[in-house]
């Protein structure tokens, strides 16, 4: 398992990205039935319909030489909020080396904070193949997919990624705590909402979100 570098941990990119002012007002989410949580799955499509896939040639595998002038290329760009560069040379290299779990990570995270979240939520899907046992891995699949309002998976994920632990980040727990108390009052699991949003009074840490789910 790999660790998240410190600047992700405590850096101002993971800040950027999970800020506060960038959830949902909990008003708007009160109106969602909870109709809509139980039915926010996609369904498969039939088998049938199903177009034959075609066979792609395996990807010539990068040297180390390559692989490394590519990755400082990248980090350089994210480094720099240079966004769009970073996400294409994150992009080239994992078209060649896909086992990379520290770049899907990072290619998640660009994407999810430029508010792209069907492809990060992609990207933090191979991570966690990659990554099983990384517990940030899944918290940040399900907070792509509370946004893509897929609530059941996103509820699963976040329970997921909190249970195999978020080591010392505190940002990312206590958004992802706020978003499973979200989750739970949607699905009229009220008792046990409560009892996540009581730690934050706790902390006192009572931010207007927070009131506001507790008044939901």
């Amino acid at each position: 398992m790999i660790s998240m570098p410190a600047s992700d941990k405590r850096g101002s990119t993971l800040r950027r990205m999970l800020r506060w002012s960038r959830l949902e007002p909990l008003l708007v989410l009160a109106t969602v039935p909870v109709c809509l949580f139980a039915d926010s799955q996609q369904p498969a499509s039939p088998a049938s319909n199903e177009k034959p896939r075609t066979r792609r040639s395996t990807p010539a595998p990068l040297s180390n030489s390559v692989f490394e002038h590519l990755k400082k290329q990248a980090e350089a760009a994210k480094d720099s909020n240079r966004i769009s560069e970073a996400v294409r040379l994150y992009q080239q290299i994992l078209a060649q080396k896909p086992d990379w779990a520290e770049g899907w990570w990072y290619l998640g995270t660009l994407r999810y904070e430029a508010d792209e979240y069907a492809p990060a939520a992609k990207s933090f899907s191979r991570f966690t193949a990659l990554e099983p046992r990384n517990g940030h891995g899944w918290a940040m699949l399900g907070l792509c997919e509370f946004r893509l309002k897929q609530y059941l998976a996103a509820l699963d994920h976040i329970v997921k990624g909190r249970s195999l632990g978020l080591g010392d980040n505190e940002d990312l727990a206590r958004v992802v705590r706020y978003h499973q108390a979200v989750l739970l009052t949607l699905g009229k699991q009220f008792d046990a909402a409560q009892e996540l949003l009581n730690g934050f009074a706790v902390e006192q840490r009572e931010s207007p979100q927070v009131l506001d789910a507790f008044g939901m």
